[in-house]
């Protein structure tokens, strides 16, 4: 049982990564990793060790994320079976990358201040229409766009920044 926790805590943010690439809420893709999660330490002695945990628990994932699509099927932005295939490989070849990335967004998110921060988190962590957060804030809907803007390219190019610095200091 130990052995098992120590694989899914190394394996979990790369599986998380995974399924919030192709869920796009952010509590759906919380209770996917729960279940996947759960799947893990009940199929656990299926696991063959000559591969990777980290696939295999990918692969755990993509089932998982293809029933809550069935379940979902209505919602026009989740993505197709193949895509999903893409992303899932994607994921398990570049699982320090992502890892180091993720680290990258939270140091940016940290940094974040003001109202982008504050708009970020409205429509992301409690996802709130831009109507809704337009209305809260006393802000026109295009005000918001453009601030929601302005701050995803911030973050992307603090991403960036950290990315790099982090090549230079592993390099």
């Amino acid at each position: 049982m130990e052995e098992v926790a120590v694989f899914w805590t190394n394996a979990q943010p790369v599986v998380y990564a995974f399924v919030l690439s192709v869920v796009p809420r952010f509590q759906d893709a919380d209770d996917i990793l729960q279940q996947v999660a759960v799947t893990v330490v009940k199929n656990y002695n299926k696991y063959d060790k000559k591969c990777s945990f980290v696939g295999w628990a990918i692969g755990i994932a993509k089932n998982e994320i293809l029933m809550h699509r069935r379940e979902f099927l209505k919602n026009k932005f989740m993505f197709d079976s193949e895509l999903i295939e893409k992303i899932a490989a994607a994921h398990e070849k570049e699982p320090v990358k992502i890892s180091n990335i993720r680290q990258a967004l939270d140091v940016c998110m940290n940094n974040l201040k003001g109202r982008g921060k504050q708009v970020l988190e409205m429509r992301y962590r409690s996802e709130l229409s831009i109507a809704r957060i337009a209305q809260i804030l006393g802000m026109t809907h295009g005000s918001v766009y453009v601030l929601l803007h302005r701050v995803r390219v911030a973050l992307q190019a603090c991403i960036d920044r950290e990315m790099l610095a982090g090549e230079r200091d592993n390099g």
